[in-house]
């Protein structure tokens, strides 16, 4: 047995799926602690002994309930009581259920959980303690109700985790597209997973990566989402890249308690209809982007210098770079050159542009910005960017 003397961060996340919980701080009269008991079996132990510290600051009549964990498909957790003649209940059992607490002070609840024979599995508990209140009481009152959480393996053998990741969709969601997939943890061990899912042209151009986690993951900021045994989850991120209509690729790729990769492929169709309940405010449009930047430009002192960068386009839409050009422009001190002067870039491409400079008169030259111009596939000129390389004379 494991009594964690601060929060793992497991133990943070299963709180964090529960409807209802309370940390160790005296409210309604009483405080409970520990909220997070792990039992696992060694060697030839069949039976554990468990005790659970509650702390009243005056009389107070309590009752003990014991709940069975089940993961819905946000990934949070719901309890169901248990009934008394319920198979689960021979695992975990309490000396008493109902307390009647005559002064302030410690009281300590006992129980026990006992390893079943031939069953490998791990299992999440909780046990609820709450006022034991009169049905005859009337008025307004707010009733406290902590639970202690137990988490039971009940094989030391080792385990093979089996997932699967399937029903890969994107759906329209409160004014945004989701990408969504559902895993189901098919094992009898808990576990983390930490994913992503890419999402790409039918030329495997990326459009955008979307994390993806549990809607529990989401609600406490956390990036992995915890599954379950028997359970499905879905796991979902939203789309922030503009799209066009049409058939996508989806490949997912995540990590498992950090060490194992999974991965999932399939393909989505985006409709028109779709497109139309987004949010268009809410879209990251991109802009064309260039690598390195900036760039580390050394001039010769005479002759010429040659540096290669990319220009990248991460929108959803055909655009143009023109890049400057001196022509018959060029100094009898330096001339430079963009080859190729004008870039066509798919939605979601990269290309190589060379960039040439020709100092003429020594080292006497030093950097400004150069700018180039992008227009769309209708030949409107819709904005100016700074490119990476860029000089001016002493």
């Amino acid at each position: 047995m494991f009594y964690p003397s601060n929060m793992t961060t497991r133990f943070v996340m299963i709180l964090s799926l529960l409807l209802c919980w309370g940390e160790q701080a005296l409210a309604k009269g009483f405080a409970v602690q520990p909220l997070y008991l792990e039992f696992k079996p060694r060697g030839k132990v069949k039976k554990e002994r468990f005790e659970i510290k509650i702390t009243t600051e005056s009389a107070i009549k309590l009752k003990l309930g014991l709940f069975k964990a089940e993961q819905d498909l946000t990934g949070k957790l719901s309890f169901k009581e248990l009934p008394p003649v319920d198979k689960n209940s021979n695992i975990i059992t309490l000396d008493k259920k109902k307390y009647q607490i005559n002064r302030a002070g410690l009281v300590k609840v006992r129980g026990s959980v006992t390893y079943p024979r031939k069953q490998n599995k791990t299992a999440i508990y909780a046990i609820m303690i709450e006022e034991d209140r009169s049905k005859s009481e009337t008025g307004i009152s707010i009733n406290v109700r902590y639970a202690v959480v137990l988490k039971v393996q009940t094989s030391k053998r080792k385990t093979m985790i089996r997932i699967t990741l399937d029903s890969i969709k994107i759906e329209p969601m409160g004014g945004n597209l989701v990408l969504s997939s559902v895993i189901t943890n098919k094992s009898v061990k808990d576990f983390d997973i930490e994913a992503i899912a890419k999402i790409r042209r039918p030329d495997n151009s990326v459009v955008e990566t979307v994390d993806i986690r549990s809607g529990s993951a989401w609600q406490r900021n956390d990036r992995n989402s915890i599954i379950f045994p028997s359970s499905r989850v879905s796991l979902f991120g939203k789309i922030t890249k503009s799209l066009s209509p049409g058939t996508y690729k989806v490949t997912i790729n995540g990590k498992i308690d950090k060490k194992r990769p999974v991965s999932a492929r399939g393909s989505v169709k985006i409709s028109q209809s779709q497109l139309k309940a987004q949010d268009k405010s809410a879209l990251t449009k991109g802009d064309v982007g260039f690598t390195p930047l900036p760039m580390n430009i050394i001039y010769k002192e005479k002759g010429a210098s040659y540096y290669r960068f990319q220009v990248s386009n991460p929108t959803g839409e055909k655009l143009t770079v023109d890049l400057p050009q001196m022509g018959k422009e060029a100094t009898e001190k330096y001339e430079y050159s963009f080859v190729p002067s004008k870039v066509s870039l798919r939605p979601n491409s990269k290309k190589n542009i060379m960039f040439k400079i020709m100092n003429k008169v020594g080292p006497n030259l030093t950097l400004k910005h150069l700018k180039a111009l992008v227009t769309n596939k209708a030949g409107k000129i819709i904005r100016s960017v700074d490119l990476p390389v860029s000089f001016v004379e002493k």
